[in-house]
């Protein structure tokens, strides 16, 4: 057990040490930068919220959902479900599509490569 656990958190290890170097800027991974620090804590801000996380993990099961069937399965009110999926949308891991002038609907964003990073880590966290 522990030899997995000890394995497992070298896995993660390495995947965030590469997610954060995708994310920086010229793919620099330096903490010495400026620049470097702000993407770190956009990074931070990103995935600081439990609800963001639980919006991330269902899109990724469901594929695409309304905003209102969004935060029914994720237990938020719809404003709070619609903030966070703004962020996302802000930082091009959800795409959305409007029906009509009112009702939304938001899928990950396959295109990005932020999305894809997000993606591999959801599912390494999720094995066994």
């Amino acid at each position: 057990m522990c030899f997995s656990a000890s394995l497992f958190s070298a896995r993660i290890s390495v995947f965030l040490a590469g997610l954060v170097t995708l994310l920086s800027p010229k793919g620099n991974p330096s903490f010495l930068s400026g620049a470097q620090s702000k993407t770190v804590l956009e990074l931070e801000d990103l995935l600081c919220s439990k609800t963001r996380i639980k919006i991330l993990k269902l899109l990724l099961s469901a594929g695409q959902l309304n905003t209102t069937e969004i935060a029914k399965r994720v237990d938020a009110n719809y404003e709070k479900a619609r903030g966070h999926l703004d962020v996302l949308e802000d930082e091009g891991i959800v795409q959305k599509t409007l029906f009509g002038s009112r009702i939304r609907f938001y899928k990950l964003n396959e295109q990005s490569a932020k999305t894809q990073a997000l993606k591999t880590l959801l599912k390494l966290w999720s094995e066994p």
